[in-house]
C-alpha cells in the first residue's frame, strides 16, 4: 500500500494475498512415495529458477545443500515448478551439488503437486510460488530473495529471505538454521494460513465488485 502511494496511486487500497493461498490443502503423499530416491531420509526440496544473479547463487546454494545432506543425513530433491524454464537450473544445481540429489518431475495438476510438496520436510524456494505452495501445505520454507516479492511474502510469515548475493557461509548457516527449526516454521505457517486464506478470498470479492458482479451493489 505504501509503495502504491509513493508512485501516486490514489483512492482506496486493499492489501489482499495471492489467490493460490485460498486453495484447500490435499493430503500429503507418503515421503517414500513422493521421493523414492531419498531412501527414507528426510527431504529438503529446492525449487530453483534462473535469474540474472543465478550463476553466482548456484555454487553457493549447492555447497550449502551438500553440507546439509552430509551433516544431517538429509536428501536433496530438486523440483522445477516450470519445467521449460526451471529445468536447466535444476540440472545445473544437481551437477554443482556433485551427486546424491534427485531431480523430481512435477505433476501437471495442482492437487498432486501440492501433495508432493507436502511430503518434504523443508522447501527452499527461489520461485515465489514454491514458498506459497509450502505454506498451503503447512511445510516450513526458506526463500532466496532474488526479487522483492519473495521478501514481501516471507514477511507475512515473520521471516526474512536469504539475500540472493549472500556469501557462502551465510547461506550455509541460514539453511542449517531453517532445517533445525523446520518444525517451528511449519507450525507458524499453519497458524498464519487461515488469515492469509481469508485475505486471498478478498481478491475475488474485490475483482467481482469492480466488474459489477454479485455483491457489487451495481445493477
Amino acid at each position: 500500500a505504501s509503495l502504491l502511494a509513493e508512485v501516486g496511486v490514489a483512492g482506496a487500497v486493499h492489501v489482499t494475498a495471492d489467490p493460490v493461498l485460498a486453495l484447500q490443502a490435499p493430503g500429503a503423499l507418503p515421503p517414500r512415495t513422493a521421493f523414492p530416491e531419498a531412501g527414507g531420509r528426510p527431504v529438503c526440496l529446492i525449487c530453483p529458477r534462473a535469474f540474472p544473479g543465478w550463476p553466482q547463487t548456484k555454487p553457493v546454494l549447492a555447497a550449502a545443500a551438500s553440507h546439509l545432506a552430509g551433516t544431517f543425513a538429509a536428501h536433496i530433491a530438486l523440483l522445477p515448478l516450470q519445467p521449460e524454464r526451471d529445468g536447466a537450473a535444476c540440472r545445473e544445481l544437481r551437477e554443482a551439488i556433485g551427486g546424491g540429489a534427485s531431480l523430481v518431475t512435477p505433476p501437471a495438476r495442482i492437487g498432486p503437486l501440492l501433495s508432493l510438496i507436502g511430503a518434504a520436510e523443508l522447501v527452499v524456494g527461489v520461485r515465489l510460488h514454491a514458498l506459497i505452495f509450502a505454506t498451503v501445505m503447512g511445510v516450513g520454507c526458506l526463500g532466496i530473495g532474488y526479487d522483492p516479492k519473495v521478501g514481501n511474502f516471507l514477511a507475512e510469515l515473520g521471516q526474512a529471505p536469504l539475500p540472493a548475493d549472500a556469501k557462502g557461509e551465510d547461506v550455509m548457516v541460514g539453511l542449517e538454521r531453517a532445517w533445525t527449526e523446520r518444525a517451528a516454521l511449519a507450525r507458524r505457517a499453519r497458524e498464519l494460513l487461515p488469515g492469509l486464506r481469508a485475505r486471498a478470498g478478498r481478491t475475488a470479492e474485490l475483482a467481482s465488485s469492480l466488474l459489477g458482479g454479485p455483491g457489487s451493489g451495481q445493477d
